[in-house]
């Protein structure tokens, strides 16, 4: 018996409102649901794919990468309910076949996953048959706001905690039109998965964390940081530092991410990337990041935290 499990955030209602709701394709939908409130789905406009690590793999208006194949979103026909929205999302080795996995609100069984940072959790349908699955599924998914972008991830781990499948994708509905001369700053808060793998790895854990970016677009550089760092069971985890240099093109940026703790001997490496959305200003902008780390007190554990997020501008001038 498998298990599912999908975040989505409550701002995901807006892109109900504004992108239309019902039914999205596999592979061809927008994103929709979650937080406190309705789902939707509608497509988006696609951006540059290579702004994500590695290829794009999905078909439609998503863009993903690594091993994901499809999202699809149905609010349930009642917007602001999620008790009955349901999320597909398709995936190799898995779940490939043209249904993909089924999910539905963790608020309605007993998985004991809980809303985070505005996420809002959803678990496999056939949670309730079997509460004690071998495999473990983890998605994230946000909208913006002003429902320009939305972000996500999937990250699958069988029981053995060496294999799976997953990535990140994002749906692009309205792009930031990007001042020529102007510093700004924006703000907001990831949500991730930390997966260990190894003997001595445990169950994917729940992530978050502050996240500000620090935009020149006259010279069209990025640089940023991860503070506030955490697992959902409270044990802090070192800061992350985004690449001081990361340019700006067509739009979006990738560069590189790290942290270290000389303390507790941990070290984190990675990269970490965002578009600019929202039209007039850029005042959003959807991004994530992923890092591997190590741990000093666990040498036989490799550590892959990956998050997404969704930043708004807090000051440009």
């Amino acid at each position: 018996m498998k298990f599912h499990i999908l975040l989505a955030t409550t701002s995901m209602l807006a892109l109900a409102a504004c992108g239309g709701s019902g039914d999205s394709d596999l592979g061809g939908g927008g994103g929709g649901g979650g937080g406190d409130g309705g789902g939707g789905g509608g497509g988006g406009t696609g951006t540059d794919a290579t702004v994500l690590p590695g290829s794009d793999t999905c078909e439609g208006a998503f863009v993903c990468n690594e091993t994901l194949l499809a999202v699809s979103y149905n609010d349930g026909g009642t917007p602001g309910d999620l008790t009955d929205d349901i999320v597909q999302i398709q995936g190799t080795p898995f779940d490939e076949t043209p249904d993909g996995a089924t999910y539905v609100y963790a608020g309605t069984t007993s998985s004991g996953y809980v809303d985070l940072a505005g996420h809002a959790a959803f678990v496999n349908d056939e949670f309730g048959v079997d509460a004690t699955p071998f495999n473990n599924y983890l998605a994230l998914f946000a909208t913006a706001s002003d429902s320009s972008i939305s972000v996500g991830q999937s990250r699958v781990m069988d029981g053995y905690r060496d294999r799976g499948y997953g990535g990140v994708f994002y749906v692009l509905n309205e792009a930031g039109n990007l001042p020529e001369n102007q510093l700004a700053t924006y703000s907001g808060q990831y949500a991730g998965i930390l997966i260990t793998l190894g003997p001595s790895g445990g169950a994917n854990q729940q992530t978050s964390g502050d996240v500000d970016l620090w935009v020149d677009f006259t010279d069209s550089y990025v640089k940023g940081w991860v503070t506030n760092r955490t697992t959902v069971g409270g044990e802090a985890l070192n800061g992350l530092i985004f690449d001081d240099s990361t340019p700006i093109t067509a739009g979006a940026f990738q560069g590189n991410a790290i942290g270290f703790d000389a303390d507790d001997g941990e070290e984190w490496s990675g990269t970490y990337w965002g578009v600019f959305a929202g039209g007039e200003g850029a005042p959003t902008i959807g991004g994530g990041f992923e890092v591997s780390g190590s741990d000093d007190g666990f040498p036989d554990v490799d550590l892959i935290e990956v998050g997404t997020f969704i930043a708004e501008k807090d000051f440009g001038s």
